[in-house]
């Protein structure tokens, strides 16, 4: 926990480099610990290092499958221009939590830049 809250800490004070060191270090210390690996998703999302993300967001989602972890890795994707990828992750993340209006407003746009422009207006109105 208390590396978590560190962090965190540095995440939100803008100092990736070391939000990252305690976040890695959760996860050698709880490997099962979702979360964990989540946080270093994000880190290297905040960081623009969506490659790097990507492979933190998949381990947290052998772990444990949250709507949040689908929607950060889709957006990874979706910054990368894999858009059909995009379109796969934000529908786990809309079927899990059908009422956020977030996921369902990304989903729409990555439905419309992978050339989906009926199921984006759908998901739109």
């Amino acid at each position: 926990m208390n590396l978590t809250a560190l962090g965190t800490a540095y995440f939100m004070s803008g100092d990736y480099e070391k939000a990252l060191k305690q976040y890695q270090a959760v996860t050698l210390l709880e490997p099962d610990n979702a979360a964990g690996y989540d946080n270093v998703g994000s880190v290297y999302s905040r960081m623009g290092k969506y490659e790097e993300s990507i492979s933190a967001y998949q381990k947290a989602l052998q772990i444990q499958p949250y709507a949040a972890t689908y929607s950060n890795l889709a957006t990874a994707f979706f910054y990368l221009k894999r858009y059909s990828e995009a379109v796969q992750t934000f529908e786990k993340a809309v079927q899990m939590n059908p009422g956020d209006e977030t996921y369902t407003g990304n989903l729409a746009d990555a439905y419309r830049w992978a050339g989906q422009k009926d199921k984006a207006n759908g998901h739109l109105r």
